[in-house]
Parts: structure tokens; C-alpha cells; sequence
């Protein structure tokens, strides 16, 4: 309804607002108030428990496959229960998609709107509060130079490890420090 009245434009802005009460919750995932290997440990747990509960997987049984790669561990639903089934072939519901790259949908066209509340609450805020993405999730999404159908999100072994790509996808640049501590002095010194 946003879009259809104002314009995809005001997507990001909603999400943020929508997910605010969330955001806090994320502290947690802070270098600087837990050491890293505790917060991957829950990272994973609560993202396999949350995704299940979505009702992902072909058959809305909430299956998710556990991945593995060189520096991090994570989960692929295909499709996730939410918006990944925008882009089920034979789904008669469908969410919108956005018609241009944004930064707030990990500058790719073609991504769900709803899927954008992701970006919100794993990328977007946690890289400005503490400087890294608690998950990186590669959306789904279908545009002219291609699709993916599923969704995978990762939780790297260290938070350093997250490649610089990651950030440019937001238009953030990787910080040479992490945490909350060195986040907010990098602020302080740039205003």
C-alpha cells in the first residue's frame, strides 16, 4: 500500500521505523558486549528457530538447509516462508519487487519489499551500531540479468572475515575497527 501511495522509495525509511523495537535487541551481537563466538553460537540458533517458524521450505513444513563454507555457517530456505515465496512459480500472492537498486535492498533490483525488513534488521542497523552486518544475507530476487529463488543467511566465523562487498551493498565501507566503542568515537571524530 506504502508503494502504491508515495512510491518504493519510501520503503527503507518504513522498514526502519517498523523494526525500531527490534533493533535493540541486537546489542548483544556487539564485539564489545560479547565475544564473537557466543554470538554466532545464538546467531545460528535463533536463526534456525525463527526460520522454521516462518513455515519455510517447499511444503510450509519450516525445512531450512544447514550450509557450510570456508569462515561461516548458515541456513538456505528455498523459499523462505515469507517473501522468499514471491517467487515460487505457481504463488498467486504476490509481494512487490523493487523496480530499482537501493541500498536499503542490498542494491539489487528485483528484490521483494518485504524482504527489505532483512536488510533493515541484519545489515543496515547493525553495521552503523557496532560496524558489521550480524548476518549477510544473499535475497532472493528476479531482474533482467538474473533471479535467485532462495535465500541464505551467514554468520561468519569472525566479523572481520565479512568482505568488503558486503558494506558497498548498503553503502557502508568496512571499518578498520569493529564494536559499538570504536563505532561511536568514528562518529564523534567525523562530525
Amino acid at each position: 500500500l506504502a508503494v502504491e501511495q508515495i512510491g518504493q522509495e519510501c520503503v527503507g525509511r518504513i522498514w526502519r521505523l517498523l523494526m525500531e523495537p527490534m533493533f535493540k535487541s541486537y546489542d548483544k551481537y556487539d564485539v564489545d558486549q560479547a565475544p564473537w563466538h557466543k554470538s554466532a553460537d545464538m546467531l545460528l540458533f535463533v536463526t534456525a528457530e525463527a526460520l522454521r517458524g516462518h513455515l519455510s521450505g517447499p511444503k510450509r513444513r519450516g525445512s531450512i538447509e544447514y550450509v557450510e563454507d570456508i569462515g561461516r555457517k548458515g541456513f538456505r530456505f528455498n523459499p523462505c516462508g515469507s517473501g522468499g515465496r514471491n517467487f515460487e512459480k505457481n504463488n498467486n500472492t504476490k509481494f512487490g519487487r523493487t523496480t530499482a537498486a537501493y541500498e536499503w535492498a542490498w542494491n539489487i533490483e528485483g528484490v521483494c519489499f518485504y524482504c527489505a525488513h532483512c536488510c533493515a534488521l541484519s545489515h543496515l542497523n547493525p553495521i552503523e551500531k557496532f560496524g558489521y552486518p550480524a548476518r549477510v544475507i544473499e535475497p532472493p530476487f528476479k531482474n533482467k540479468s538474473g533471479e535467485r529463488n532462495q535465500c541464505t543467511w551467514w554468520v561468519y566465523d569472525d566479523p572481520q572475515n565479512i568482505p568488503e562487498k558486503v558494506y558497498l551493498q548498503t553503502g557502508h565501507q568496512k571499518p578498520f575497527k569493529l564494536g559499538s566503542r570504536a563505532t561511536r568515537l568514528h562518529k564523534e571524530t567525523s562530525r
